[in-house]
């Protein structure tokens, strides 16, 4: 039996691949840690990429109408953005201000008030107990939120200046993103970024068009049916808009509350206003919106939303439905369409 000498050239080699492969794994089992280490930098990204979606899609009509160079172009569409926000402050700004205090002392009043009818009963004290502490204030609530505001304030600075800077010069941070891949990838990675940015622009269109109308709307049937702050429960309902399913939901809570201070039938007016509301929405405004835009279903669009809340908490939430939006359209784009040559 002759000994052969080992090829230690051939061997390390294949000792290479392994390690190559198990540094692939490695790193791709860490994606989830550094996702949820990273959560506020994984938030601020996407509120970064939907400011600069929002300034685009306010330049593209400039584009057309206007002869303006395209830094021009995004200066004013950026001015127009903060114009119109400074501009409903402005005419809004005091009585939207009044009313939502108005909204806060009535919903912590109802709140009190339920908490009487249910402690006068074996079953509301049970209930209670089983809630855990019965102090529970929507005014300390606020208190919470306010003090969250200092940081998100902060949050939206770096997201505003982060955004002007995508908007202006995107083409390095694609090719950036596109680095990360081999080279015979690159061309897969660019259509994959076209048709994320497509994507999220429809949604984000369909979303404010939606967002407009169930606020103005809701504005006009709390007036109508008689609830106290009409005003501040449309701004309430526009903001909730934009997490799907589940803000709309959030948002009828304050306005069954106020109208409950007010009487226990009113309350009653008030829910079967909201459910019409939602009734409109749900068969007539969202498939308009989505037949023309970006259908995304319903129940991906949940799942998407739970899986979001649950690695980023609850401010994840708020950035849920763009969140699902992007990686919807790159999964088509890049395991659908490209790895399984599907039709999508």
């Amino acid at each position: 039996m002759t000994d052969r000498p080992i090829n230690a050239g051939a061997i390390w080699p294949s000792y290479g691949r392994v390690l190559r492969y198990a540094a692939v794994v490695v790193g791709v089992a860490l994606v989830p840690v550094l996702l949820w280490k990273l959560s506020d930098v994984v938030l601020l990204t996407v509120g970064a990429v939907l400011l600069a979606t929002l300034i685009e899609v306010v330049a593209e009509p400039l584009e057309r109408w206007t002869p303006l160079p395209g830094w021009s172009r995004l200066v004013v569409a950026g001015l127009v953005v903060l114009g119109l926000f400074g501009l409903a402050a402005w005419v809004f700004g005091s009585q939207l201000a009044s009313e939502l205090t108005d909204v806060t002392e009535r919903a912590t009043a109802a709140v009190d008030q339920l908490r009487e009818h249910l402690d006068r009963s074996g079953i509301g004290r049970t209930i209670l107990e089983r809630a855990g502490s019965t102090d529970v204030s929507v005014m300390a609530t606020g208190r919470e939120a306010l003090a969250l505001g200092v940081s998100a304030l902060e949050g939206l600075v770096v997201m505003a200046i982060s955004a002007v800077y995508l908007v202006a010069q995107p083409e390095p941070y694609r090719h950036g993103i596109a680095l990360l891949f081999p080279p015979r990838a690159h061309g897969r990675v660019y259509a994959a970024l076209d048709e994320v940015w497509r994507t999220l622009r429809l949604w984000l269109l369909g979303q404010l068009t939606q967002m407009l109308i169930i606020g103005l709307l809701t504005t006009f049937v709390v007036w109508l049916i008689g609830v106290h702050s009409p005003l501040a429960l449309g701004l309430i309902a526009f903001v909730a808009e934009f997490v799907p399913y589940l803000g709309p939901i959030l948002a009828a809570v304050p306005a069954l509350l106020v109208a409950f201070t007010q009487s226990p039938e009113l309350a009653l007016w008030t829910l079967g206003g909201y459910l019409a509301i939602h009734q409109v929405e749900g068969n007539i405004v969202t498939p308009l919106i989505q037949r023309r835009l970006i259908v995304i279903p319903p129940a991906l669009m949940l799942i998407g939303i739970a899986a979001v809340g649950s690695l980023f908490g609850t401010v994840g939430v708020l950035f849920a439905g763009p969140i699902v939006a992007m990686l919807y359209a790159g999964i088509r784009q890049l395991y659908v369409r490209d790895a399984l040559d599907e039709e999508v």
